[in-house]
């Protein structure tokens, strides 16, 4: 702020023409600063070990299949993999990682659950991520929030824009990959969503209330796949901004 302080005394040795432009253009730089909101939450899905991770490892809880089997702390190499930290690069390429969801491989699993609980977004007003499928996969992803003690599901899914291998996910650009969902507590956008881990997991009935709070405990990603067609997810750079 000091070299801003500065400028009215600096414009009077200007001609007054000149002495616009720079002030303009000082106003310019000010309104930049101001205009950026930092994230309110962001996850990079970072691993820098030499080894896939389990989700227990960056702080998420993972579920899987209808019965809602705890893959939090499972061992990635087990079951043909099901939930877990890559040690690839993901999107952008650093840092090393992202979320990869197995769905239909030799572990079975046709849906999952990967959440991130203890948080306190009050107000958000966009979830964003970045993802990817390997092609002729059909999969979808819903964004789940915690409101109060209750998990909620968006009414719409959404599938990966773009398709694409392992190798290919990071130099795709951001607009290629990401998917964008702008917050509200309308009950036209939630429907209830089961989360008894050993026991349920799943899309309950739309919402006929409004959500009851704006103030999000808890975000995650509930990922479906057809009956018959399995494949890979890659999720990555998941933002919260107010």
């Amino acid at each position: 702020m000091k070299s801003l302080q500065s400028i009215p005394s600096f414009l009077s040795l200007l001609p007054v023409k000149a002495a616009s432009l720079t002030l303009a253009f000082a106003a310019g730089i000010l309104a930049a600063s101001t205009s950026y909101a930092a994230p309110l939450f962001e996850e990079q899905f970072s691993n820098s070990t030499e080894f896939n991770q389990n989700l227990a490892s960056i702080g998420w809880k993972g579920y899987g299949g209808s019965g809602a089997v705890d893959l939090t702390d499972s061992n990635p190499a087990e079951r043909g993999g099901t939930l877990f930290v890559s040690i690839a690069p993901g999107n952008p390429a650093m840092p090393i990682g992202f979320l990869a969801a197995a769905l239909l491989n030799e572990n079975g699993m046709k849906e999952y659950a990967a959440i991130k609980t203890d948080l306190n977004l009050q107000n958000p007003g966009t979830f964003s991520w970045r993802m990817t499928a390997n092609p002729g996969t059909s999969i979808q992803v819903r964004l789940l929030v915690k409101v109060g003690e209750k998990w909620y599901a968006s009414r719409k899914g959404s599938s990966p824009a773009t398709l694409g291998t392992l190798g290919e996910f990071p130099g795709f650009s951001v607009p290629q990959v990401e998917s964008v969902f702008s917050f509200n507590t309308k009950a036209s956008t939630w429907a209830n969503f089961s989360l008894n881990p050993g026991a349920s997991l799943a899309v309950g009935e739309n919402l006929k209330a409004d959500l009851p709070s704006s103030t999000v405990s808890g975000l995650g990603f509930y990922i479906t796949t057809a009956d018959n067609i399995g494949g890979i997810l890659r999720i990555d750079t998941v933002q919260v901004i107010p």
